[in-house]
């Protein structure tokens, strides 16, 4: 059947529950936790890319309310392991029910990386 993106562009519209669901998969460590809010919104894919890197700052506000500058500081010092930090920035296989389909694992700081539920 056809699937109604969770993160849209816009074009239908988030609850600020979707928004804080939304930022809590970028801000997690943990990737079960991305596995249950994609389960929770009918969603088999995650799409990461560099271009949301100056909006991460809005981003965890929604996640994680007044804590979100405590996250932002970790994070421009490379101090936070967000499933977004590495997707991106480390190395992100397969791990807590998530694989990486996009790109190969061979490719290194890639600018886009699509993370897929395993069956």
């Amino acid at each position: 059947g056809q699937r109604r993106p969770l993160v849209d562009g816009g074009l239908y519209g988030h609850t600020r529950q979707q928004d804080s669901d939304i930022g809590l998969v970028y801000c997690t460590d943990k990737p079960s936790e991305a596995v249950e809010i994609m389960k929770k919104h009918n969603t088999e894919y995650l799409i990461f890319s560099r271009l949301e890197r100056d909006i991460l700052p809005v981003i965890a506000s929604y996640a994680l309310g007044q804590d979100w500058l405590e996250w932002w500081q970790k994070w421009e010092r490379g101090k936070d392991n967000s499933l977004y930090r590495r997707s991106l920035y480390q190395q992100f296989d397969s791990e807590g029910g998530l694989e990486r389909v996009y790109p190969s694992a061979e490719v290194a700081y890639p600018e886009v990386v699509i993370l897929r539920l395993k069956e």
